[in-house]
């Protein structure tokens, strides 16, 4: 009898030992299934919120400033969250055409290496347009380094930059005789030469010509200085262009794993006569 109660016992113990295991068995899974549910939940919210702000543009029209503002916007996220295992961002930039594109250039100016497009190709992607974005203030090639290599003392601003691109028609005025047949296109000629150098002595506060002669006109430094100027100014002037010109985000594409935005798509705006639109 003694041996069977303790048998009972026994049993009971080993069952209560077993309902206390199953329970707390239970409520670990419980617990789990609650923080995993809560980081679910933390996740997919992390995923609208971060779709909500590339999703707010889709089929909006914007100006090349704000498509410049998403550029950054992706760079730093590349730059950040691809170490949490996130895919990068992309977008796409179609231009549609390299002739429509000639119209963020001044009158038709065809020096290549103003262009943002290359060759017949009409698109490009974020990192051609960052180059693009950076053309301003890089220190190897940027154009406020390139102005200031033959400006002397004069610091360069972007303000500084904003004057030229304001004035490009009379910045642009050809430096050569070669089209001046008589002494009165000669003379209108170095008429406009002369209002060029005085308009830059305002833009720079220095003196870039001597007298009310035109002598300075073959003086080699001041050639070099306006022939960077020129270069600079249609480089600035596409740039600011470019701004102010108008894009449609044409789609979005989703990471199949995480469902975040992966990359954006753009066009150039044309009005109904087919030019670009810029205001």
């Amino acid at each position: 009898m003694e041996n069977a109660t303790k048998a009972l016992l026994i049993a009971a113990g080993m069952l209560i030992a077993l309902i206390i295991l199953s329970s707390l068995l239970l409520l670990f899974n419980m617990v789990s299934d609650f923080y995993q549910n809560s980081s679910n939940m933390t996740e997919e919210q992390q995923r609208i919120e971060f779709n909500k702000q590339f999703e707010n543009y889709e089929n909006k029209e914007i100006r090349g400033n704000e498509l410049l503002s998403i550029m950054n916007k992706i760079d730093d996220y590349n730059s950040m969250e691809i170490e949490y295992g996130y895919s990068s961002m992309s977008f796409v930039v179609d231009f549609k055409s390299t002739e429509l594109f000639k119209q963020f250039n001044y009158e038709s100016v065809n020096d290549s290496s103003t262009y943002l497009l290359s060759g017949s190709n009409t698109k490009i992607t974020e990192n051609k347009l960052k180059d693009f974005s950076n053309r301003v203030n890089d220190p190897s090639t940027g154009l406020i380094g390139s102005l200031q290599s033959v400006s002397g003392s004069v610091k360069v601003t972007e303000t500084l930059l904003q004057q030229l691109s304001s004035n490009i028609a009379n910045i642009m005025v050809e430096e050569s005789n070669s089209g001046a047949t008589n002494d009165y296109d000669i003379n209108n000629r170095n008429d406009a030469r002369r209002k060029r150098a005085k308009l830059l002595e305002n833009i720079f506060g220095v003196n870039i010509c001597n007298d009310d002669k035109v002598t300075y006109i073959t003086d080699s430094k001041y050639v070099k200085m306006v022939d960077t100027i020129k270069d600079v100014t249609l480089k600035y002037y596409e740039f600011t262009q470019f701004k102010r010109a108008h894009f449609l985000c044409t789609g979005l594409e989703y990471d199949s794993v995480t469902g975040r935005v992966n990359e954006m798509s753009f066009e150039l705006c044309t009005d109904d006569n087919g030019n670009v639109v810029i205001n």
